[in-house]
């Protein structure tokens, strides 16, 4: 799914009226009516509302959802904002209500201090129209209204939200239970400082239609995606044209990453798999992971040596590996003589954290996958999690290296400025051994020959919808990395064709 920055959803907005030959006021009739419908359907129709309006198309569609509330029996009144000038829709929207027996009032802090805690409070205020720093006296009423234990729904934006960018520590923005936005996720919500305000969020499909749009290349991993990419597999397959993965890692006491990920990448549909670890791991890898293979190194606690890269599809490397120094010469040789897909995450990492001018070596579309504090050693700590983003970005595009930075929405950095945000997973995932399991399945894709964009984009989203099961399963502070492994082959029965 595409994500659209605000002017591009302007734009739709503009083609939407202009192909069906509609004016504006009936486009936001229909946003309207399609808030109301998630309200009804969600929250009910016991409770009171209050909806507070601001000057423009925003509370234009405030008064709308005033409206039509009203006509379903609903209890509801409307603060309006005090403001010179107004929307035109906005003024017919308020001409209509004017029409039914809900009560309004000018938009005060004293008015929200007397909202009573019943109130459903409706956030109509600017959506995605603030463009201006706010007054003394808005910031007043904002921090009311942050105070207030009410559920709040904020439509298309969380006031003085922005859409594409986070807030700053001084802004005051509304802050929501959950945001009704408007037919795409906006980037914001992708992002924890940003997310705060946001609560949960909806997607309100509102009927708007595209021009072949460009400029913004933000993109949502969707299920949708990922089956389109995924063919069935043919009657007389067998294992040869599957791919052969190695997996590179492990030291003392770490042989349990390298079981995590190497049966990760046995469960996402290599061939083979083949363990290249340190002799002291060699039986715990047999004994745990039967189905691989296991290539001794030269090392007996710790990797060192050479192998033949050219005998595999894709090498994985790093998981529990270590920072030796004889390690890092194995990851230096790889780096200048793989010519299959190299995925390094973990100590593989560190090591590059520690010898910054490899990364100019990096054959293309190498597949980093740093938590934040893996990138922050590699391109220096940030700010804020939105400036952490803009240096994987960044790093992708010097490096020609794709950037999974894991998160939340773990956003996949493509060296062509594209930028694939997740949709799976969740918190319980934050655990260890999660992205030895990620290294896995992202490696294993690489090998059955998925392009390395599509391999990491893929891998990702997979990895979160067994988190999930996992979840399901186990309960969120209960789900630990095996878990993830363990429900991989329900997620790959969901694409089965």
């Amino acid at each position: 799914m595409k994500l659209l920055d605000i002017q591009q959803i302007r734009q739709a907005d503009q083609f939407t009226i202009s192909t069906e030959g509609i004016q504006s006021i009936d486009l936001m009739e229909r946003a309207a009516e399609q808030c109301c419908n998630w309200i009804l359907n969600n929250v009910g129709y016991k409770s009171p509302f209050v909806v507070l309006c601001g000057p423009g198309n925003n509370g234009g569609d405030g008064l709308a959802i005033a409206r039509i509330l009203a006509l379903a029996s609903i209890e509801v009144r409307v603060l309006i904002l005090d403001a010179e000038k107004h929307s035109d829709d906005y003024l017919i929207n308020l001409e209509r209500l004017s029409k039914t027996k809900v009560k309004s009032s000018v938009l005060t802090v004293h008015e929200i201090q007397h909202v009573s805690p019943e109130e459903i409070v409706v956030d109509a205020l600017f959506g995605s129209g603030f463009s201006n720093k706010n007054s003394e006296t808005l910031n007043e009423i904002i921090k009311q209204i942050n105070l207030k234990a009410n559920f709040k729904i904020a439509i298309d934006l969380p006031s003085v939200l922005q859409g594409e960018s986070i807030p700053s520590p001084d802004d005051v923005v509304l802050k929501a239970s959950i945001t009704l936005c408007f037919h795409k996720p906006r980037l914001a919500f992708f992002f924890p400082e940003a997310a705060r305000f946001v609560g949960q969020w909806e997607i309100i499909d509102i009927g708007l239609k595209e021009e072949r749009s460009s400029g913004f290349d933000r993109y949502l991993i969707t299920a949708n995606e990922v089956k389109s990419w995924l063919p069935g597999r043919p009657k007389f397959s067998h294992k040869g044209i599957y791919g052969h993965t190695l997996i590179v890692g492990a030291s003392h006491g770490m042989a349990g990453a390298m079981i995590l990920a190497t049966k990760a990448a046995i469960r996402s549909g290599t061939g083979k798999v083949s363990a290249y670890v340190p002799k002291s791991a060699v039986l715990p890898l047999q004994i745990g992971v039967p189905e691989a293979m296991c290539i001794a190194s030269d090392g007996e606690f710790y990797i060192e040596g050479s192998f033949n890269p050219e005998a595999f599809q894709a090498i994985g490397f790093g998981v529990g590996a270590g920072t030796k120094e004889e390690t890092a010469k194995v990851l230096k040789a790889l780096i200048q003589n793989a010519k299959c897909p190299l995925v390094i995450d973990a100590d593989g990492l560190n090591i590059l954290a520690e010898n910054p001018t490899w990364l100019a070596f990096l054959p293309p579309f190498t597949i980093l996958t740093p938590h934040p504090g893996e990138l922050d050693r590699i391109v220096g700590k940030s700010v804020n999690t939105f400036e952490r983003w803009q240096k994987a970005m960044e790093l992708s595009m010097k490096t020609n290296a794709i950037v999974v930075l894991k998160g939340a929405h773990t956003a996949i950095c493509l060296p062509n400025g594209k930028c694939w945000f997740n949709s799976s997973g969740n918190p319980g995932m934050a655990t260890a051994g999660s992205g030895d399991v990620l290294t896995g399945v992202i490696s294993a894709l690489c090998a059955q020959g998925f392009p390395p964009e599509q391999s990491a984009i893929i891998g990702v989203f997979v990895h979160g919808k067994a988190g999930d099961y996992a979840a399901q399963e186990n309960g969120m502070a209960g789900l630990i990395a095996s878990d993830i492994v363990n429900c991989l082959g329900k997620v790959w029965k969901e694409f089965d064709r």
